[in-house]
């Protein structure tokens, strides 16, 4: 088996138009990317996490 160590940097453009958005929207934040697989038709396909951070100060 093969590993490889990856690195992936993104200047102020999003990998896709919807990571873009979910960037600009405070209430969202990436955690995590689990697979990244290089596709035949030389493409990749991404899985990542995100969550909803809680924005909400009020104490119940």
């Amino acid at each position: 088996m093969r590993y490889a160590t990856v690195i992936l940097d993104q200047d102020e453009r999003a990998f896709h138009p919807i990571a873009h958005k979910l960037d600009s929207e405070p209430a969202i934040q990436r955690k995590a990317i689990h697979s990244i697989k290089l596709v035949d038709d030389d493409t990749i396909a991404l899985l990542g996490e995100i969550e909803e951070i809680s924005t909400d100060t009020e104490k119940l």
